[in-house]
């Protein structure tokens, strides 16, 4: 997963860059004339095939993160290094977790519209270790069991990836992030070592390890329900679960032989990955307090146009983003979302209708949840959409139900407090004959 840091110099830190090459010393000059593509380690120069290697046979070490307490380091992370006579001095590091996180807003963009831009890195495997350390999270080193030729082919093939012109990618959070691109080399190497057999369901869906990752952090859990869409719920096998640095060490460590060093242990306390109601229980009471003024006004038959406004203007808020994602963004995940269904930006019409149709239009919208909700019942749709369609249903029945005649005695249709006697005809109001024959009866 891709990382950030609180400070300044921590964000720094997460761009290593090429500058950094000028600190590695005279001992490193071989291994940078690899990175480059020079003639010295392949003759070829083309850094990805063919050539002769010159240099000495490198040894292919993964290395895993645990997770961190901020918000891009909840899944872990990963980095496949190139070292040499099992020194981590003399060795390089591939990171592909890396882009500008010095500019925070342009990142979340770029991101939710689909372009997010990161690229690889490289760094020593004694600094890289050290930085780690420093933020308390826990690593693990797996030396890959590879044959000479293996291992070469995967330092000329990250040498290439580090060109300049061949560095960057688009960043995909399930397929295509800094965890996938190390697997899709190690199984490159192994000749599919990784991706062999792994066609099999593990059963937790995509949405399920995201709420791991966030089990801490409640609005992010609410986010899950509302922001990803339908590609969330689908099940993982065994070759796409490895977008998480977890799942990547367990199977190289099952599909290789490649037993994990446990490098740093975290001291800290651990983070918790249950998620358990995560959020949904919050929403369903939110629901119930949004209608209590709706359910206020209309017993007491005044302001009942403020009431309405209280429940409608938070769910309108919901739905302007719900809806504005997906006319922005290309990814799948976030385009294609069930909860478009539940949220209607028309709801807003309800400040502004007349009590009749007020209730009318009420009534067909809680008609149309009911529909969705036996949907979802039955698994046509796929997303838990529970809570979303709970904070729209329950203050839509609210005014979707008559106004209780038996206990008021005027109606309001303003947010003025105005009011119109509602029981005119029993007093003889607008009914001259009743009037005349009290009259009679006096007389």
């Amino acid at each position: 997963m891709p990382e950030i840091g609180r400070p300044l110099r921590r964000l720094l830190d997460r761009v290593p860059g090429d500058t950094s090459r000028a600190r590695r010393g005279v001992h490193l000059l071989v291994v940078l004339a690899a990175l480059s593509g020079a003639t010295p380690v392949l003759a070829s120069g083309n850094g990805s095939s063919g050539g002769q290697w010159t240099g000495p046979i490198p040894q292919v070490v993964l290395y895993t993160m645990g997770t961190g307490s901020l918000i891009f380091e909840k899944w872990g992370h990963a980095a496949l290094c190139i070292e040499y006579s099992g020194s981590q001095a003399q060795g390089i590091c591939y990171n592909y977790g890396t882009t500008d996180f010095t500019r925070p807003i342009k990142v979340v963009w770029d991101f939710v519209r689909g372009e997010g831009l990161f690229w690889v890195s490289r760094d020593t495997p004694r600094r890289m270790i050290a930085r780690y350390r420093s933020y308390d999270r826990s690593m693990w080193r797996q030396v890959l069991p590879l044959t000479p030729e293996q291992a070469v082919n995967a330092a000329r093939t990250l040498a290439h990836a580090a060109m300049p012109e061949n560095r960057h990618y688009i960043y995909h959070h399930f397929f295509d992030n800094c965890t996938t691109r190390i697997r899709d080399i190690i199984d490159e190497v192994t000749d599919g070592a990784l991706r062999r057999d792994s066609s099999d369901k593990l059963g937790p869906t995509f949405r399920d390890y995201s709420r791991q990752g966030f089990a801490e952090m409640t609005w992010a859990l609410i986010g899950t329900d509302y922001l990803l869409g339908r590609q969330a719920d689908l099940q993982p096998d065994r070759w796409q679960v490895m977008f998480l640095p977890d799942f990547l060490r367990q199977h190289v460590t099952e599909r290789l032989g490649a037993e994990p060093e446990l490098v740093y242990e975290r001291r800290g306390p651990a983070f918790s990955q249950d998620p358990g109601m995560g959020g949904r229980g919050f929403m369903f009471l939110l629901a119930l307090l949004l209608a209590v003024p709706v359910a206020v006004t209309r017993w007491r038959g005044r302001f009942e146009r403020l009431g309405i406004a209280a429940a409608i203007v938070p769910s309108f808020l919901f739905s302007f983003v719900v809806w504005g994602l997906p006319a922005i963004s290309s990814l799948e995940a976030l385009r294609y979302n069930e909860v478009l269904l539940v949220y209607c930006p028309l709801d807003l019409a309800l400040l502004v209708l007349g009590q009749k149709r007020r209730q009318v239009y009420a009534q067909l919208r809680v008609a149309w949840l009911v529909a969705v909700s036996l949907l979802c019942a039955v698994g046509v749709f796929t997303q838990p959409l529970w809570a979303p369609i709970a904070l729209v249903f329950v203050p839509l029945i609210v005014i979707a139900i008559p106004v209780f005649p038996e206990k008021s005695s005027s109606v309001t249709d303003d947010a003025t407090g105005s009011t119109h006697r509602a029981g005119a005809a029993k007093s003889g109001v607008g009914n001259p004959g009743k009037g005349k024959k009290k009259g009679k009866k006096r007389r």
